[in-house]
């Protein structure tokens, strides 16, 4: 299958496009303008998984798989409707597109090791990342989220899914909020973080086996001119800090458990 290459603006950006029929598998290679500095990859996709891996190379691979139909009443599927596989690239900017809101197409992404992400999903699949350095912006409206083995900071959203993370090393500097409706969240960090925590769980518990110096539950007073009354409640978010804190992580769920663990 051909690869469409258009360079443009002087070779300051790179297009490329891929035409893939609904069957198998295809990939195409982007080129970064300064192969040895940190990029970014930002995706908006709109069905199926999106998995990104950090790797030693010097180019964003983007392999694109589509999931059959299941209902094909026993015959093979030969072809269905053409779906486009887009990049850009600008800068160590990669903006990747798929133009499908009836196929599920599922991503496997590499990057170099040092690489933000910029990821946002609807459906139908779960967003995964593994061995990268940077900043994450991850948003999946119906699927968990899960950081294996990452370095930096991240704001991770769901609506229907668990959020996981596994960070070997924290940026010091940078907050974190982590945030679900429906499901748990899960974080690992190094043992020598220093991080200020603001939780909050509706319906649900919240467990650490770090020694967190947790806060006394903040009162506020409100006073009614109209009926001379006074409401007085109690704060629903838990503050605490992990050794002798510093950027504030918000951690929110609606229905489900928290986890705050050390990492071993």
């Amino acid at each position: 299958m051909k690869i469409i290459i258009r360079l443009c603006l002087y070779s300051l950006l790179f297009c490329s496009s891929l035409p893939f029929f609904g069957s198998g598998t295809d990939q195409i290679l982007i080129p970064l303008s300064n192969p040895d500095k940190p990029g970014t990859v930002s995706i908006n996709h709109y069905k199926g998984s999106i998995h990104v891996t950090g790797y030693s190379g010097k180019t964003v691979m983007i392999t694109a798989n589509y999931r059959n139909p299941t209902n094909s009443n026993g015959m093979k599927l030969i072809s269905s409707s053409a779906v486009t596989l887009s990049a850009t690239e600008k800068n160590n900017v990669v903006v990747v597109k798929v133009n499908s809101y009836r196929r599920t197409i599922d991503l496997d992404i590499r990057v170099p090791y040092e690489f933000s992400l910029i990821i946002s999903n609807d459906d139908n699949g779960d967003i995964l990342v593994r061995d990268v350095s940077g900043v994450f912006e991850l948003n999946n409206n119906n699927g968990d989220v899960k950081l294996f083995n990452v370095s930096g900071s991240a704001i991770i959203s769901t609506i229907d899914g668990n959020i996981l993370t596994d960070f070997i090393n924290v940026d010091p500097e940078m907050p974190m909020a982590l945030s679900t409706i429906e499901g748990q969240i899960d974080m690992n960090l190094p043992g020598n973080a220093n991080i200020s925590l603001k939780m909050r769980t509706e319906y649900g518990e919240i467990y650490s086996d770090f020694n967190i110096n947790i806060d006394k539950r903040k009162i506020n007073i409100r006073k009614h001119k109209n009926t001379r009354s006074t409401n007085i409640t109690l704060d629903g978010w838990t503050y605490g800090k992990i050794n002798n804190g510093g950027p504030e992580y918000l951690i929110k769920t609606l229905n489900g458990n928290i986890y705050i663990k050390k990492k071993k």
